[in-house]
């Protein structure tokens, strides 16, 4: 496997289910989408840093939902440091209450951060200018063959169980199991590394590509970033209550609590049939929805994640600018060669 595949395959676990508010995979998968064709020699290590460094530069700053570690600055720190524990204290909530929406349809739950986030689509956008300058570069170094160029359209995975399952008619047709989803479904460039030259020729293409401004390092936020992450509403005493009201109710109803923290999901529930899984479900969804479980949960993490953006008004602005000039950059780029991603 080469260190590309391993950084991407690395990207794909990071779409396993964790507490509420994960990191934003749309973001992290966006740089992670397939990249067709073979790889018959190893890749050197700057596919995967050309690769990391968008990703690290539009969710590495970011916190996680999870009480997080300082910083990282590197893109490999980037991606773990989010689940690493710390006993620093959170910021004060917010002092203008913040509040979550879900769209009743889709179950996608909007927030601050996911409101702060750099969308999938620009991000497309930035990888889309990106690709296309190291490609014209390539040709020019006489590898046109090796790096044809596409526009990036990423697949955006269903992100609305972040607070268990919702959807009644989803959960008949397959129970508790998640959405399928594979970010290689997506359309890219197509890259083949065939020798040691053209995997050069690459290297020296991301150096001479890297100025013009279409991604950014992850280390450009060091200095402003806060040292804490976001805690997540689990780790709450008032999202422990809700969890607990949640509980009791399944309990009335005969239905086994999750046995594992931060699961929203009955205990040993997947090892059940799907008509099983259909029936402790549909308890589960009216649990939900009698105690308000989703909504409660998503504004403690609204009014924890707009506490993190009030306290770091400097990292705040200057992860918007950055964002804002690369994507500048990468539109106009594409324009001028007659690409059109509104």
């Amino acid at each position: 496997m080469s260190n590309d595949d391993a950084f991407i395959a690395h990207l794909k676990n990071l779409e396993t289910p964790a507490p509420p508010l994960p990191v934003d995979h749309r973001r992290v998968l966006a740089a992670g989408r397939r990249r067709r064709g073979t790889r018959a020699v190893a890749v050197s290590a700057i596919s995967a840093v050309a690769v990391a460094g968008l990703v690290t530069a539009a969710v590495a700053a970011l916190p996680s939902t999870r009480d997080a570690a300082p910083p990282a600055t590197t893109a490999t720190t980037a991606t773990t440091a989010t689940n690493t524990p710390t006993t620093a204290p959170a910021p004060e909530p917010s002092p203008t209450s913040a509040h979550a929406v879900i769209d009743p349809v889709t179950g996608l739950v909007t927030t601050p951060l996911s409101s702060f986030h750099a969308s999938q689509h620009d991000l497309d956008i930035m990888m889309s200018a990106w690709d296309l300058a190291r490609s014209r570069c390539m040709a020019d170094a006489g590898y046109a063959d090796n790096f044809v160029f596409a526009v990036t359209r990423t697949p955006e995975p269903d992100l609305s169980r972040q607070y268990g399952i919702w959807d009644r008619d989803e959960l008949r047709q397959r129970g508790y199991a998640g959405p399928t989803f594979d970010p290689y479904d997506g359309e890219g460039s197509e890259i083949h590394v065939s020798s040691p030259a053209v995997d050069a020729a690459m290297q020296t293409c991301a150096d001479q590509v890297r100025p013009m401004g279409f991604i950014f390092e992850p280390t450009s936020f060091d200095d402003v970033a806060p040292a804490m992450g976001v805690q997540s509403a689990y780790r709450t005493p008032e999202g422990q209550a809700v969890i607990a009201e949640w509980a009791a109710c399944l309990a009335a109803h005969d239905v086994t609590a999750p046995d594992e923290e931060g699961s929203l999901q009955p205990a040993g529930v997947l090892s059940t049939s799907l008509q099983e899984q259909v029936r402790i479900g549909l308890i589960d969804i009216d649990c939900k929805e009698s105690t308000n479980l989703r909504q409660r949960l998503a504004d403690i993490d609204a009014v924890n994640q707009q506490a993190y953006l009030d306290s770091a008004p400097e990292y705040v602005s200057a992860y918007r600018a950055t964002v804002a000039a690369a994507l500048a950059a990468s539109r106009a780029y594409l324009a001028e060669a007659g690409i059109d991603m509104p």
